[in-house]
């Protein structure tokens, strides 16, 4: 077997055998054992030897030497040309998100001005019946004051019958411009609201503050000296409720000359424990009618709105 160089100059020649021996040497201690007379060159710059042949050896045993791969540059290139494509593709997919934002942008913004637009819409409409409904209350307001206050029993009936189908805030309102709608009343109040403060003075109560009709109607309730504590702490909430004053009166029993009383004791002295038992109607009388009486005469009223229902 004939090793070359690259300058292709014969070196040696050695046999077979001994070129296989050591190369199985070398495989099996995976170092380079020196071989006197192996590689013999006339430069001791020569280069390790490309061997031409080798099908003599094996494949484990050309891995054994040291035997050095010159460098292609090619690599930097195609790792210059990945970045270049990597790039590429990158600014592809950003000016596609790019596209696709600004269509998202787009169709909120369009969103945003056809919700704008309808809006706008609903309010011009809900101005447009706002002003014809205000215009058509207005009318039927003057309607209703030009009905006068009833003065025999028949304009009274008359005046419910015009009244009957007409919502709370009409007759209201109608009360108070014929009662209150005056120069000076002084310490009168003509129009009062007389409630116990259940379900339906309450419904009252609030139609009155809705249309600022609290400010010059009072409300008068009775204590008749046996209620709860629970029902005190309900006047006062009731009270806090509002923002405009509530000029709330509470009436108290009278004895028997038609003095107050302020106690359930005073009550018990100058009546009895059972009075609401033993004559339920001197019990109303003292605790509910001669109070309220009092108390709307005092104040000259001429009208006073309940809770009552048209079936009571």
């Amino acid at each position: 077997m004939v090793i070359k160089t690259r300058s292709n100059r014969t070196r040696d020649t050695f046999p077979t055998s001994v070129i296989k021996e050591h190369a199985a040497n070398i495989d099996d201690k995976r170092s380079v054992s020196p071989v006197p007379g192996l590689f013999r060159s006339s430069s001791p710059e020569s280069p390790v030897p490309a061997l031409r042949s080798s099908s003599m050896l094996s494949s484990s045993t050309l891995s054994s030497f040291d035997y050095e791969v010159p460098k292609v540059d090619d690599a930097s290139d195609m790792s210059s040309s990945s970045t270049a494509s990597s790039r590429f593709t990158m600014f592809r997919q950003n000016k596609a998100v790019k596209w696709i934002l600004g269509a998202v942008v787009k169709l909120v913004i369009m969103s945003v001005l056809l919700r704008m637009q309808r809006q706008r819409k609903v309010d011009d409409s809900t101005n447009d019946n706002a002003t014809s409904g205000s215009s058509a209350e207005n009318k039927q307001l003057d309607k209703l004051y030009d009905m006068p206050l009833p003065t025999t029993p028949q304009e009274l009936s008359e005046v419910n019958g015009e009244l009957a189908g007409l919502d709370p805030e009409f007759i209201l309102k109608w009360a108070h411009h014929h009662l209150h709608d005056s120069p000076e009343l002084g310490d009168s109040h003509p129009l009062v609201q007389a409630t116990s403060f259940g379900p339906t003075g309450l419904v009252i109560l609030d139609h009155l503050a809705l249309h600022n009709l609290l400010d010059t109607i009072p409300v008068v309730t009775m204590d008749t000296l046996h209620l709860f504590q629970e029902s005190y702490t309900f006047y006062e909430t009731v009270q806090s409720h509002y923002k405009s004053p509530l000029h709330l009166t509470i009436t108290k029993p009278l004895d028997m000359i038609e003095e107050p009383l302020m106690s359930k004791a005073e009550f018990e002295d100058a009546y009895s424990a059972n009075l609401w038992k033993d004559d339920p109607k001197l019990y109303t009388k003292v605790t509910k009618l001669e109070p309220m009486q009092l108390k709307l005469e005092e104040w000259d009223a001429v009208m006073w709105i309940t809770g009552r229902r048209r079936s009571q």
